[in-house]
């Protein structure tokens, strides 16, 4: 993977040649590996390892100028993904107890698994925008834990692991589900950012329900009730903007910029919103709105063109 940004020498460019083997390999494996898997509550570390060796091969294909190697990981490989993670309950994946009531290495097992479930539907959010394509993981499906915070996760050993609990468990961090919060910010009433089921809200939280978002205009849009719903979509969308401001003015413009992927959050706020409103405000339509799985990234290019200059 390393190769993927590495200085483009011949050594490092040679080993790109190496990635549709290792596709082949990590997704017969992730096949095999699934079929002699017992029923149990968590899957095995070895089901956990080629879920995350799939995960990452997918990511490191999705977007490279292929449209024959785009295509495929939509298509072939993404579904099996999903299926796998589905089959095995990880979408609804909880903690059984607090943190700081939990053994590092079982919280640490539990926590990869929501990890993977997160991921792999955020992955597949992005995915059905970028190429205007059906999701295939429902939010309504995400009703287990979110990810835990970067602090405890990142834990070094024991010790800090419950360091981290400790403190976790006097802020009084509240756990809920992805699905609830996104009903929660499409439903009538709203209270304001102080009442939201999740607290804190962290930028990563936000990254996750902007995705949910994302995905439920794109839903709309190709069902034909993106006109109907619009009006619900986007009040959800100006409650994420409260929510996304608060966080923001509470750890200011460093810690937001050091925040990695989860910084563009407000971007992909601004975009959302503009996409809905530029396919219910004039009817015009583009390449972009008028097909379905595109395989190319010209039409969605030409359609943020069009959020931007209408």
């Amino acid at each position: 993977m390393g190769s993927m940004r590495a200085v483009p020498r011949d050594d490092a460019l040679s080993t790109h040649t190496f990635f549709r083997v290792g596709e082949e390999y990590i997704f017969q494996r992730l096949r095999e590996v699934v079929a002699l898997e017992p029923r149990q509550k968590l899957p095995s570390k070895r089901v956990i390892e080629v879920l995350l060796a799939a995960l990452n091969i997918h990511s490191m294909r999705a977007l490279v100028n292929d449209k024959k190697v785009r295509r495929r990981t939509r298509t072939e490989n993404l579904p099996v993904i999903v299926a796998t993670i589905r089959s095995l309950g990880l979408l609804q994946m909880k903690h059984d107890n607090l943190p700081e009531d939990t053994p590092w290495d079982d919280f640490i097992r539990v926590e990869t698994c929501i990890r993977l479930a997160a991921w792999a539907a955020l992955i597949d959010w992005s995915q059905c925008g970028t190429f205007n394509s059906p999701p295939i993981i429902a939010s309504a499906e995400m009703t287990g834990d979110f990810p835990c915070s970067e602090e405890l996760w990142s834990a070094a050993d024991t010790t800090e692991f419950r360091l981290m609990a400790s403190r976790e468990a006097e802020a009084s961090r509240s756990r809920t589900s992805l699905s609830h919060c996104l009903a929660v910010l499409m439903q009538d009433g709203w209270l304001g950012a102080s009442h939201f089921p999740l607290e804190p809200v962290t930028l990563m939280n936000l990254y996750f329900l902007i995705g949910g978002l994302s995905a439920s205009i794109v839903s709309a849009r190709l069902m034909s009730t993106l006109s109907a719903s619009a009006p619900v979509i986007l009040s959800a969308i100006e409650r994420w903007q409260e929510l996304w401001d608060r966080e923001t003015t509470r750890l200011g413009p460093e810690k937001v910029r050091a925040s990695g992927l989860f910084r563009h959050s407000g971007g992909v706020a601004w975009l959302v919103r503009r996409s809905v409103e530029v396919s219910i405000g004039n009817g015009k339509q583009c390449a972009y709105t008028r097909g379905v799985d595109h395989d190319s990234l010209k039409e969605l290019h030409d359609f943020l063109q069009m959020c931007r200059d209408t």
